[in-house]
């Protein structure tokens, strides 16, 4: 079972309605139709406490054709209720998975706020810790002109980073025996990076 991705979406910590399709062996059109249930017995409820964004967030994403598609993002309390509604080996390693995965992100948020500067000398010292990492990362792009990030062709080719799909491009690396590589980025820690064959495959009109 591959590793549930938690981000922050508008002060919230969310995972993706697809993600966890995935995970769930589920179809996404599926677990559309078991949120959208959930989601209007919320909203009809009378009980006050009942937030539909405490639980699911209604979201849209663009898939590789450049539809805009809806999906919704779940909140730890929304992956609690769909955990609750499934059995056995799956229900089990689902819970596992996204209770494991928010607790990272609550330890990594609290880390990173342990370490926030406190005067302006640290402040200036952090900024400049951060400026290097930054030049390190654009040394490490320049010597490896034939991996791009998702990031990076989303800023040359001036569009959200969002319109790609890491899954097609996961799974065209495999196919032509590149793999996925790993580089440090200041802002994001660690991100994938993508040969070039793999990108001129998958979204053949975007510029590299």
């Amino acid at each position: 079972m591959k590793e549930l991705l938690v981000f922050n979406s508008n002060g919230k910590n969310v995972v993706d309605s697809r993600d966890v399709a995935e995970m769930i062996g589920k179809s996404h059109a599926h677990l559309m139709r078991d949120i959208s249930g959930y989601a209007q017995i919320l909203c009809n409820s009378t009980e006050s406490n009942f937030g539909l964004s405490d639980f699911f967030i209604p979201h849209t994403y663009k898939d590789s054709t450049g539809r805009t598609l809806p999906c919704y993002l779940l909140t730890k309390k929304g992956c609690d209720m769909v955990a609750n509604k499934m059995t056995g080996e799956k229900g089990v390693l689902f819970t596992a998975a996204y209770v494991t995965a928010f607790e990272r992100m609550r330890e990594k948020i609290t880390s990173e706020n342990s370490v926030l500067p406190r005067d302006y000398p640290s402040a200036l010292r952090a900024l400049a810790d951060a400026e290097e990492k930054r030049m390190a990362l654009e040394t490490e792009l320049d010597r490896s002109k034939e991996w791009y990030s998702i990031k990076r062709v989303a800023h040359l080719n001036g569009v959200s980073y969002k319109v790609f799909d890491w899954r097609r491009l996961k799974l065209e690396s495999q196919r032509q025996g590149y793999g996925v590589k790993k580089i440090f980025d200041a802002n994001y820690g660690e991100v994938n990076t993508y040969h070039v064959n793999v990108w001129e495959k998958v979204y053949p009109n975007m510029e590299l």
